[in-house]
C-alpha cells in the first residue's frame, strides 16, 4: 500500500504525450492551444473614435465657446479623405477612422449645430488625442495574444477571431473507455432484482470524465468473467488512451480486474493506496493505454477519480489546472476525527467568515456507498495518517469539489 502522493507521482509519470489536432474556431470552446495565436495586424489597425461625435484639431477648441464648419462626415466603416485644415471639422461615428489632421474627438453630446449642420458650436474643451484609440493600442501584428496553454474560454474564442483565425491547433481530448464489473449490476432502466443494484457508477465517473476535458467513446458493463474482462483490456489497448474498470478490484473470489491486468501484460505501478475509502485502486499502463481499476463503491470510485484520474485528464488535455483547489479551514465539529493508517477524506460543508477565512463542517453520511451526500457538500475534508485524533478548532486540508473542473494552487 503507497501513499496518495507517491500514487498520483507514479501516475502523472506514465502520462504520454498528448496528441494535437486541428479544430474549426466555433468548435474551439473549453479546449486547450497547442500553439501561440498570432495577430495578424495592428488592433485597432487604424486611429479610430471612441465616441460619436466630432473629430476636430484640439488647439481649435482650446477656448470655448467656439462655432467651427463642418466640413464632411466619416461614418464606420468608411475612410474620409478630408484632410482638416484649421477651423475645420468632419462628424465622425464610434469606430470609424479619424481623418488626417485631426488629434481629437468631441463627444456629441457636447456640441451643437447651427446654420442647417454647417457650423458646429462646441462648449468643452478637449486635450489632444481625446476620444482616439491609437492604431495598436490592443495588440500589433506579430504580437502574441493568445500563449499556448490558454484555455479556449469565450473571450479567447473571441480574441481569436479578431486576428482572423478560422482555425485553431488545440490538444486532443483523452479517449476514455469505462467499464462496470460485477453480476449484481443492471442497467438504470431496470428495476432490481433481489440482490441487484443499478449501475449508477457509469453515469457518475462518464460525467466526471468529460468535465476533465476528455471524450468517453464507450462504456460496457461486464460480468463478473475472466476471459471477458480480458478480451476488453485486449480491445481497449492501443486504441483507448485511459481505460476505467470499476469494480472487480478487491481480493474476492469474483474480483478478476487484477488477474485480468497481469495476464494481459499491464505494467502494474500500484495495487494498493493509503486513502480512505478507495484503498483497492489499483493502476498500470500498456503502451500508450493507461489503465485504472477504481473501487466499486460509488463514493469510494468518486473519490479516487477525483485524487488520480482527473488529474490525469486535465495533463492529457493540456491544461495548466492539475492539481486540485484545496484550502485550509477551521475545523468545526461537535466529535473529535478520529486519524488512521490512512488518509481520510469526509464529505464537508465550508462557510467563509470573512477575515478569519473558512470554517469547515464535517456533514454524516452512510458511508462509501453513499452518493446521495455527494450532492450538497462543498469539498472534502482531509483526515491525515496519525494515531491521535482531530479537535475542534484545528486546522484542517480541505479539497474544494465545487471546483472538480478547475485546479490551483494548495491554499
Amino acid at each position: 500500500m503507497i501513499s496518495i502522493d507517491e500514487a498520483l507521482r507514479r501516475v502523472l509519470l506514465q502520462v504520454p504525450d498528448s496528441r494535437t489536432e486541428v479544430v474549426e474556431l466555433q468548435f474551439s470552446e473549453g479546449r486547450v492551444l497547442a500553439e501561440d495565436v498570432v495577430s495578424d495586424l495592428d488592433i485597432p489597425p487604424f486611429h479610430r473614435s471612441a465616441m460619436d461625435g466630432f473629430a476636430v484639431r484640439s488647439k481649435d477648441v482650446r477656448q470655448v465657446p467656439v462655432k467651427l464648419e463642418c466640413v464632411g462626415e466619416v461614418p464606420a466603416g468608411s475612410i474620409s479623405p478630408i484632410e482638416l485644415k484649421p477651423g475645420q471639422v468632419v462628424s465622425i461615428m464610434t469606430g470609424a477612422p479619424v481623418p488626417a489632421g485631426a488629434d481629437s474627438v468631441v463627444r456629441v453630446e457636447d456640441t451643437s449645430r447651427e446654420n442647417g449642420g454647417k457650423t458646429v458650436r462646441f462648449e468643452v474643451s478637449v486635450p489632444e488625442g481625446m476620444n482616439i484609440e491609437p492604431q495598436g493600442r490592443i495588440t500589433k501584428v506579430g504580437h502574441v495574444v493568445l500563449p499556448a496553454g490558454t484555455c479556449m474560454v469565450p473571450a479567447a474564442v473571441g480574441v481569436a477571431a479578431m486576428v482572423g483565425r478560422s482555425q485553431v491547433r488545440v490538444f486532443a481530448r483523452p479517449r476514455v473507455a469505462f467499464v462496470s464489473t460485477g453480476d449484481e449490476l443492471v442497467e438504470i432502466d431496470r428495476v432490481p432484482e433481489p440482490g441487484q443494484i443499478r449501475n449508477s457508477n457509469r453515469y457518475t465517473i462518464e460525467s466526471m470524465a468529460r468535465c476533465a476535458g476528455a471524450e468517453v467513446v464507450w462504456s460496457r458493463l461486464l460480468p463478473d468473467d475472466l476471459e471477458v474482462t480480458r478480451a476488453t483490456l485486449r480491445e481497449a489497448i492501443g486504441h483507448i488512451d485511459v481505460l476505467l474498470f470499476s469494480g472487480g478490484v478487491s481480493m474476492g473470489e469474483y474480483d478478476f480486474v487484477h488477474r485480468a491486468m497481469h495476464a494481459e501484460n499491464v505494467e502494474m505501478q500500484f495495487e494498493k493506496v493509503a486513502v480512505k475509502p478507495g484503498k483497492p485502486l489499483s493502476f498500470g499502463r500498456a503502451g500508450t493505454t493507461m489503465v485504472f481499476g477504481l473501487p466499486g463503491n460509488p463514493v469510494s470510485s468518486f473519490i479516487t477519480f477525483l485524487l488520480f484520474v482527473g488529474p490525469t485528464l486535465r495533463k492529457m488535455s493540456g491544461r495548466k489546472d492539475i492539481p486540485l483547489v484545496t484550502v485550509r479551514a477551521r475545523l468545526e465539529s461537535e466529535k473529535p476525527l478520529r486519524g488512521s493508517n490512512r488518509v481520510q477524506y469526509l464529505p464537508a460543508r465550508l462557510e467563509s467568515t470573512g477575515e478569519e477565512g473558512w470554517v469547515v463542517h464535517p456533514l454524516p453520511w452512510a458511508g462509501s456507498a453513499d452518493l446521495c451526500r455527494l450532492v450538497d457538500v462543498d469539498g472534502f475534508l482531509e483526515v491525515p495518517i496519525q494515531e491521535e485524533s482531530i479537535e475542534s478548532g484545528c486546522s484542517v486540508r480541505v479539497i474544494v469539489s465545487k471546483h472538480l473542473i478547475g485546479g490551483g494552487l494548495d491554499a
